[in-house]
C-alpha cells in the first residue's frame, strides 16, 4: 500500500510554477528523503499534501485516500520553524497536542524530553532555537502517527541533537511508520532514506530506491600520461566529465562499459571506478556541475 501519491501536482503563483507536473509515490513504512535547492519546491509540495496550500492541478492520494479531516490524526507535520506559541511553555504545548490527538503518548514524549534535555516549565521564546526544535521534534514524533512529515527537521540542532534525529527517524521506519522529511543536509538523507526524491525548480529531477539508483551510476577516474587535447576529449567521451591534474573524472549513467572503452583509447596509466554518492547523484541531477562539465 503506498503512504502518498501525487500525480501530475501544480503550484502556480501568477507567472511562476512553483511546482509542475509533479508526480511521487511513497510506499507505505518507508523513510523517504525530499532534496532539492533553495525554491525547487520542497516545502511547496508538502504545503500542497497538508492542505495548507491549495494546489492548482493534480490529484493527492494519502493511504490511497482523498483527505478528509479524519486522516489527519495519522499524520504528524513539522514545519520549517516549529511554529510554536512563544508565550506558551513546553508542558503547555504537551497538553494542547495531547487534547488534539488521541494517540498523543506522553510517557514516550516524557521520554523524548529527557533525552533531548528540554526544560518543560520555560515559556517556547525563551529557548534557543536548537531547544525549541528539539521540543517540537519531541510532539512530533510522540504524537504516534503513521505518517510524519518533517519540514528541514535538522535545523538548528548541535551535533548531539541531530544523531538522536536521525534515530528517532530510522527507529520510526523500523516500527513500519513513513517518514518524509526534507534536508539540506545530504548526509543526512544519504544515512537513512530507502527512496528520495530530487526537484528541480518545481520539477521532478530524479527518484527511486537509493541503492538502485547508485548502484546504475558510477565515476570512472582515468590518469592520463600526457596533457589531453580538449577536441579529442569531446569526441571521445560520451558523458559529462571534468579534467584536473591530468586526471579525467567521468559521471556516468549505466553506461559504465561504454564509458571505460572510451577512456581506455586516451590510453590513460590506469582507470578507477568509484561508486556515487548522494552528493554526487545531486549534484549531478540539480546540473550545478554545468559550467565545469563538458
Amino acid at each position: 500500500m503506498t503512504a502518498l501519491e501525487l500525480s501530475r501536482l501544480s503550484k502556480r503563483y501568477r507567472d511562476r510554477h512553483a511546482l509542475r507536473d509533479l508526480s511521487l509515490t511513497v510506499p507505505e513504512g518507508c523513510i523517504f528523503g525530499l532534496l532539492g535547492r533553495n525554491g525547487a519546491g520542497k516545502s511547496t509540495t508538502i504545503n500542497c499534501v497538508l492542505g495548507l496550500i491549495a494546489p492548482s492541478a493534480g490529484k493527492i492520494s494519502i493511504f490511497g485516500q482523498q483527505r478528509t479531516p479524519a486522516l489527519f490524526e495519522r499524520i504528524a507535520y513539522l514545519p520549517e520553524g516549529t511554529a510554536l506559541e512563544g508565550f506558551m511553555t513546553g508542558r503547555e504545548h504537551a497538553h494542547l497536542r495531547a487534547s488534539a490527538f488521541r494517540s498523543f503518548d506522553r510517557l514516550r514524549f516524557a521520554e523524548l524530553v529527557e533525552r533531548f534535555e528540554i526544560d518543560l516549565s520555560r515559556r517556547v521564546r525563551s529557548l534557543s532555537k536548537g531547544q525549541q526544535q528539539a521540543l517540537a521534534l519531541a510532539l512530533v514524533f510522540a504524537q504516534g502517527a503513521d505518517l510524519l512529515m518533517l519540514d528541514e527537521p535538522a535545523s538548528g540542532l548541535d551535533p548531539v541533537a541531530q544523531r538522536l534525529l536521525l534515530e528517532l527517524i530510522v527507529q520510526a521506519g523500523a516500527d513500519g511508520r513513513t517518514v518524509i522529511f526534507s534536508s539540506h543536509q545530504i548526509g543526512d538523507i544519504e544515512r537513512t532514506v530507502e527512496r528520495f526524491a530530487i526537484l528541480k525548480r518545481g520539477t521532478l529531477a530524479l527518484s527511486g530506491d537509493l541503492e538502485e539508483v547508485r548502484r546504475s551510476k558510477a565515476i570512472l577516474e582515468a590518469t592520463l600520461a600526457a596533457p589531453p587535447d580538449a577536441v579529442r576529449l569531446r569526441e571521445r567521451i560520451p558523458a559529462p566529465y571534468l579534467v584536473e591534474d591530468g586526471v579525467i573524472r567521468v559521471y556516468t549513467d549505466g553506461n559504465a562499459p561504454v564509458i571505460r572503452a572510451a577512456l581506455a583509447t586516451l590510453e590513460p596509466l590506469d582507470i578507477r571506478e568509484h561508486e556515487m554518492t548522494l552528493e554526487d547523484v545531486f549534484f549531478e541531477a540539480v546540473g550545478d556541475r554545468e559550467e565545469i562539465l563538458k
